[in-house]
């Protein structure tokens, strides 16, 4: 893809639809609990990472 399509308006917005959308679908507060719930997981890191790469 070209600079100018990944800085475009219309991109910006395609890409935060698309962020709100997952939030809506996934649940991550219930994935996690799941995951700390599961005996089998202990030990494993697990690590969300945002649109920013923030952890």
């Amino acid at each position: 893809m070209s600079n100018a399509l990944l800085s475009s308006p219309f991109q910006a917005n395609k890409e935060k639809l698309l962020t709100l959308r997952l939030q809506n679908e996934l649940n991550t507060t219930r994935i996690f609990k799941a995951l700390d719930a599961d005996p089998n997981t202990i030990g494993a890191e697990v690590v969300f990472i945002d649109d920013e790469y923030s952890l």
